[in-house]
């Protein structure tokens, strides 16, 4: 298939070397860029809209901004093929990001015509009841894998303190499950993908809003760190509006009932290093958004593990 992924990359790493910076760039093979006047339209496969968000050809959010940011484009407009089967929760976890980002971005970023009607097989309505499920015992239990060993060090550990007076939180945990369920928490209910699908770390600051962190280790860049915080701050959205609930919460985990409670939600990445294309102006576009309701920033760690906030080199 013919497309313009080519000329693309050669656009946005003009684009790139003009602020500067060095770096190789590359775009996502998985993903068909075409380019039609001022617009490019993002074609998706059916296994990029059924694959983990965090992969590069399942992360259209991150992409979209980067062609938006770096490329200049008036228009990003997408399509995509449907998987097999609809009830795939990873693609209904797609649907649900793409219904909430073009309503986002409906100034630029737009559904194809003949995939439109493609979003009524999205089976979250404000009509139905929806419930997540709540943190189990085994998420107390850290991992020996670098990002868990991490995530453990900011809230129970030596961390805990600078990511704490750096967010003004008054208090964080680890471990908020983002499984959607219709009616009861089930396999058989489920909606989207869950047993390890988590937000790493959550809580609350000194002025009643949420907090919600996206963390990764060192060498771990992706844009589609963009698409999973993005997808989080979705969820717990829906949760602040009442439409998704937390129910049968034991004592420990009563924090979960404050959520509707709180005024704004403030969501970070927290890592060393961003992709070389994810920079201020990328999260300047997010912020665009509903400022008065959420607000995105950057906290970045060095290999000393000090922490500064907004900072992008």
């Amino acid at each position: 298939m013919n497309n313009s992924n080519l000329e693309i990359r050669e656009k946005i790493k003009k684009e790139f070397l003009l602020s500067n910076k060095r770096r190789n760039i590359k775009i996502p093979s998985g993903i068909n860029f075409n380019i039609e006047n001022d617009s490019v339209i993002m074609r998706l496969s059916s296994n990029a809209v059924s694959s983990n968000m965090q992969k590069d050809d399942g992360a259209f959010e991150g992409w979209a901004l980067v062609l938006r940011r770096w490329g200049k484009y008036n228009n990003v407009i997408i399509s995509w093929d449907k998987p097999n089967s609809i009830d795939n929760r990873h693609y209904q976890r797609f649907l649900f990001r793409l219904k909430h980002f073009s309503q986002d971005f409906n100034a630029w970023f737009l559904i194809d015509k003949d995939c439109q009607q493609n979003l009524r097989d999205l089976k979250i309505n404000t009509a139905e009841k929806y419930l997540l499920n709540i943190p189990s015992k085994r998420s107390d239990k850290v991992s020996p894998k670098p990002e868990a060993v991490l995530e453990n060090r900011f809230v129970n550990s030596d961390l805990r303190e600078p990511l704490m007076n750096i967010s003004n939180a008054s208090s964080i945990f680890r471990q908020l499950p983002v499984g959607v369920f219709e009616n009861k928490v089930s396999k058989s209910a489920s909606i989207f993908t869950y047993g390890k699908s988590a937000i790493d770390i959550w809580g609350f600051n000194k002025f009643n809003e949420l907090l919600v962190f996206e963390l990764k280790a060192d060498s771990n860049e992706k844009v589609g760190i963009i698409s999973e915080l993005y997808f989080y701050v979705c969820v717990l959205q829906m949760v602040r509006k009442r439409i998704f609930k937390h129910e049968n919460c034991l004592i420990e985990n009563k924090h979960l009932l404050e959520i509707p409670k709180t005024k704004k939600i403030n969501a970070y990445i927290l890592s060393p290093t961003l992709h070389p294309l994810v920079d201020k102006k990328i999260l300047n576009l997010l912020n665009e958004v509903n400022p008065d309701e959420i607000s995105y920033h950057y906290i970045q760690f060095n290999k000393d593990l000090k922490l500064t906030l907004d900072v992008f080199n």
